[in-house]
């Protein structure tokens, strides 16, 4: 296998500090509601499904989470009253996972906050060209990962 050349060291180098330190800057926000990113993440994507409910497999391929993981998540999220789970009317063996009213209003008073964090980390030491270009290189990435809807253009959870 050929060794990473130095642009692409360079990048992926880049991509570390961003996920080792940027991440963690998004994570003191969310703690102000205690929350972690990946229960923020379920919220956010709830709040845009239809009916807020989507079901338990698939937040889990979308989050990139074992099924054992997210049950154990959702238990401590309807437990807090953030979430409620039912069996799937369909086929009786899924779950659905619904939004409550204060998980809507927990993402509500996160949102402008999340996304301020967002543009502070991502996007404010960009220019407009250099975002474009950020973001036509990772939804190339991420659409060889997924091809969940949550990546159609016009979504807009944060």
């Amino acid at each position: 296998m050929e060794p990473l050349n130095d642009v692409e060291t360079q990048a992926w180098r880049a991509f570390l500090v961003l996920w080792r330190l940027g991440l963690p800057e998004f994570d003191r926000t969310l703690r102000t509601e205690g929350l972690i990113h990946l229960e923020y993440g379920i919220l956010a994507v709830l709040r845009e499904a239809p009916d807020q409910t989507m079901p338990a497999g698939e937040i889990a391929a979308l989050a990139g989470v074992s099924s054992s993981r997210l049950s154990h998540r959702l238990r401590v999220m309807e437990s807090r009253g953030d979430v409620t789970r039912c069996t799937s009317p369909l086929d009786g063996r899924g779950v659905l996972v619904t939004l409550t009213e204060q998980g809507d209003a927990k993402v509500a008073r996160l949102a402008d906050r999340h996304t301020a964090d967002i543009r502070r980390v991502m996007f404010d030491p960009l220019t407009a060209q250099q975002t474009a270009a950020l973001a036509d290189a990772l939804m190339t990435i991420a659409r060889r990962l997924s091809d969940h809807p949550f990546l159609t253009p016009g979504d807009r959870v944060s």
